[in-house]
C-alpha cells in the first residue's frame, strides 16, 4: 500500500523514497517511511494487521507544494485519511520537514 502511493505521487523506491534510512540521501525532495504494523485477532490467530505509517518529506530551502500536493493527492485517491503536521525546519540539513500519518488494516483470508 505505502510503495502504492509513493509511486503514485512520483517517488521511486530505492531512488527518491526508503524504508527507514537513506544511506547517502538523494537531492531533495525525498520520503523516508516507516510501517509500524501490530498483529490482532481472535484467541486462534492474527487474522488483522494494522499499519500506521509514516511519511517524512523533506525539500530544500522551502516547502515544496508541488510534492505536497502529489503525496496527499495519491492518499486521497485511495481513500486513506491522514494527519499532515506543520513543517519544521531542520536547520543543520538545511531542510524542511512535512510529516504524513495515516492507518490502514489489513484482513488475512479465511481459508476454513
Amino acid at each position: 500500500m505505502t510503495q502504492e502511493i509513493l509511486q503514485a505521487a512520483g517517488f521511486a523506491e530505492g531512488v527518491t523514497c526508503a524504508q527507514a534510512v537513506f544511506l547517502h540521501p538523494p537531492t531533495v525532495p525525498f520520503v523516508v517511511w516507516f510501517d509500524n504494523v501490530t498483529a490482532d485477532g481472535s484467541d486462534d490467530g492474527c487474522e488483522v494487521t494494522e499499519h500506521a505509517v509514516t511519511l517524512e518529506l523533506y525539500s530544500q530551502g522551502k516547502p515544496s507544494p508541488a510534492c505536497e500536493n502529489a503525496l496527499e493527492g495519491a492518499l486521497r485517491a485511495r481513500g486513506r485519511h491522514y494527519e499532515k503536521t506543520g513543517r519544521t525546519w531542520i536547520q543543520s540539513e538545511r531542510y524542511f520537514l512535512t510529516v504524513y500519518n495515516f492507518v490502514y488494516f489489513e484482513k488475512e483470508a479465511n481459508n476454513g
